[in-house]
């Protein structure tokens, strides 16, 4: 259960590594997607009765490190216990982002025919636990909360069954924005701003912030899902059958075959201008709205998503990517690369509000 990878993934301002995935061409969209039968038709009932499970599965196996009672569980449910009992446990979905970071690592879980030791399973909750918390107390974001860990099922090999796992932490924002229909022609006035790579505005200022994670801020700022959907009245909600779906920039058009999140695409040997590496005002409400477009209509659209499937986070990076494969004229393009994360919501009455805390290990 050796974490074999980490990746980065960065929205919020500061200097650190940009996650781009090695790729053959501009578009990397990934049609990962599944519907997790552990959960299906449950209630907050439900919910609760397999959370305290998978609680006692927890307790007894670190009370008895050395027992190996042969107990298994399938990698569907490992997947679903592990993700919902760690955001139950440390995330706060409900506090709103004004920039995050989504971190991604990479696990082996020792499995045989789509089964795996819930002994096995518990060891690689308190790995995931320790590693998280690395990332969380080295993270330099102001005023944070944990966010949302999304696990997805990887490669699998006769032994072993690779686990993805999406980490997000968030700066919690200060203020309730204003119902974004109102002021979506001033959102971003008098804002130039480079594509993305952390190049600043356009006139070399504020570096380390860029076009992608301004409109990452903005999406987040003003995602009307979440809006929509306020904490309950009594308990509290957690998001359940998770997904992050990998989006690049060419992957969708409007009717006029502009790109709805922003790409250009030029042959090697011809350089992109300044005017084409600068976002103007107008330029970054039309990949707002256009963003808006591609997470609440086309991406559910394409993927059969359920009325109730929502938003739960956005993460967006801009970077300059050359292509140079034997099937295509070597080219470059600049890019907004978009990660999001979707899962249904289920209201949690009878479990405390209250959540632990990311443990220190310095």
């Amino acid at each position: 259960m050796k974490k074999t990878n980490v990746k980065h993934f960065l929205i919020a301002a500061f200097s650190a590594i940009i996650f781009v995935s090695l790729v053959v061409s501009c578009n990397k969209r990934d049609d990962f997607h599944t519907q997790n039968a552990v959960s299906e038709g449950i209630n907050s009932e439900k919910l609760e009765l397999k959370i305290v499970q998978f609680q006692s599965q927890l307790e007894y196996y670190r009370s008895h490190p050395n027992v190996k009672s042969g107990e298994l569980m399938s990698i569907e449910e490992a997947i679903w216990n592990l993700e919902t009992f760690f955001n139950v446990s440390y995330a706060y979905p409900e506090f709103g982002l004004a920039s995050n970071q989504i971190d991604t690592l990479v696990f082996g879980l020792p499995s045989t025919s789509g089964n795996v030791d819930v002994g096995d399973v518990v060891t690689l909750y308190d790995e995931i636990v320790q590693e998280i918390a690395k990332l969380y107390h080295n993270n330099p974001l102001e005023d944070k909360k944990y966010f949302i860990l999304n696990i997805n099922q990887g490669a699998v090999t006769a032994t072993t069954t690779e686990l993805i796992l999406y980490s997000v932490i968030g700066q919690e924002r200060g203020i309730q924005p204003s119902d974004p229909g109102t002021s979506l022609q001033n959102l971003f006035e008098n804002q130039y701003w480079k594509y993305g790579d952390l190049l600043g505005t356009c006139s070399g200022q504020q570096l380390g912030s860029d076009a992608a994670i301004k409109l990452d801020e903005a999406l987040n700022l003003f995602n009307e899902r979440r809006k929509n959907y306020p904490v309950p009245n009594t308990g509290r909600y957690v998001f359940i059958d998770l997904e992050t779906i990998d989006v690049s920039g060419d992957a969708y058009q409007n009717q006029n075959g502009n790109h709805l999140m922003f790409y250009i695409e030029k042959s090697i040997g011809v350089p992109f201008t300044d005017g084409e590496k600068c976002l103007d005002p107008d330029e970054l409400n039309f990949h707002y709205l256009g963003l808006q477009q591609v997470v609440y209509n086309r991406i559910p659209d394409d993927y059969s998503f359920a009325s109730n499937r929502m938003l739960v986070s956005a993460g967006i990076s801009g970077t300059k990517r050359d292509i140079n494969d034997d099937s295509n004229s070597p080219y470059h393009c600049l890019i907004h690369d978009g990660l999001f994360t979707y899962g249904n919501r289920v209201n949690i009455i009878n479990l405390p509000d209250e959540r632990e805390e990311l443990p220190n290990l310095d």
